[in-house]
């Protein structure tokens, strides 16, 4: 591994089969990786890095809400310093991944969690069953879901927390 700082830019090499790119300003990042001569290259955008800064103030990160990389919007609701507002707006977001990431974010608001209990999409529900911090009647929701895999891992969930589903 080696590591340089040249003006904007720190490069790092690792064994010449993977090389990164970092602007100090953290506005593009681009990763190369080579694997027995295939390569497969794609760009990550500051804004991803900074959708997941716990510290970067609340206007910073309202603004990411409506980017259209639905992986920056995602990065944002896992993002326990988001602000409410803006959670609320990501709970309403089209793509399913988005909405479920709020599954694990402790900020998310308990209202926005029974909404998200109710969602459409099967997969927003069944990562929700996931977070054992999710409140006793909002798993009894999905303990009683429609979808048998979301009422089995609900009930196991509740198990785990000695809690007897209804």
């Amino acid at each position: 591994l080696s590591s340089c700082n040249a003006g904007y830019y720190q490069v790092l090499k690792v064994a010449d089969r993977t090389r990164s790119l970092f602007t100090i300003e953290d506005t593009v990042c681009f990763y190369e990786f080579r694997r027995g001569g295939m390569g497969s290259a794609f760009k990550l955008t500051g804004s991803y890095i900074l959708a997941g800064n716990l510290i970067e103030p609340g206007e910073k990160l309202n603004a990411l809400a409506n980017h259209n990389n639905p992986a920056v919007r995602r990065r944002l609701a896992e993002n326990p310093g988001t602000p409410a507002e803006t959670l609320a707006q990501l709970a309403r977001d089209e793509n399913n991944e988005v909405r479920a990431a709020l599954s694990w974010n402790a900020s998310v608001q308990m209202e926005i969690l029974a909404r998200l209990c109710r969602d459409e999409d099967v997969n927003v529900r069944l990562a929700l069953t996931d977070n054992v911090d999710l409140p006793p009647e909002l798993l009894e929701i999905l303990a009683a879901d429609e979808n048998p895999y979301v009422q089995y891992h609900a009930r196991r969930t509740l198990e785990l927390r000695g809690t007897e589903p209804r």
